[in-house]
């Protein structure tokens, strides 16, 4: 990432979160990586096999109670405090929120950025630039979307 850090008080905008949390990466090319995890709430997808419905099934749970609208700023912070050198921001689809997720990648700029989405929205350019690592799962049949929602041409 070539962007300077900001001050946190300096980066503006907020962001609607399901939760964060420090963890191990369980996963990919940095499994074993201490992290801290970034869950966006909201989705565009509705598959049947989702294990974050609390993200997105506004018929079994209240948005209200689920997630809440934290300022980026409060998250640079907690971020820095964690003292971690890696982010997952994870949803739900946290692309449904990108100018959210560029003005937090932006706001740590010595932290990697490691993205897991649907794949169904490309990014901009400057979110791009910001990102280490995409991790994308398209959804296939068994998730009981359609073809047209779930598979988007370039």
């Amino acid at each position: 990432m070539n962007t300077p850090a900001l001050a946190p008080e300096r980066v503006e905008g907020s962001a609607i979160l399901t939760e964060k949390f420090e963890s191990f990466q369980g996963e990919g090319p940095w499994t074993g990586q201490r992290c801290v995890f970034v869950r966006f709430s909201r989705c565009n997808l509705r598959c049947g096999f989702c294990d974050t419905p609390e993200s997105w099934d506004w018929s079994r749970y209240n948005p209200a109670e689920v997630s809440d609208r934290v300022p980026i700023a409060e998250l640079v912070s907690w971020v820095r405090e964690r003292g971690v050198d890696m982010m997952v921001i994870t949803g739900g689809e946290p692309m449904l929120q990108q100018p959210a997720m560029t003005a937090l990648a932006r706001g740590l700029a010595n932290v990697r950025v490691q993205v897991e989405t649907n794949g169904t929205m490309a990014p901009t350019p400057e979110l791009a630039s910001l990102v280490d690592l995409w991790v994308v799962s398209p959804k296939l049949a068994n998730s009981g979307m359609t073809y047209s929602t779930r598979i988007k041409g370039s």
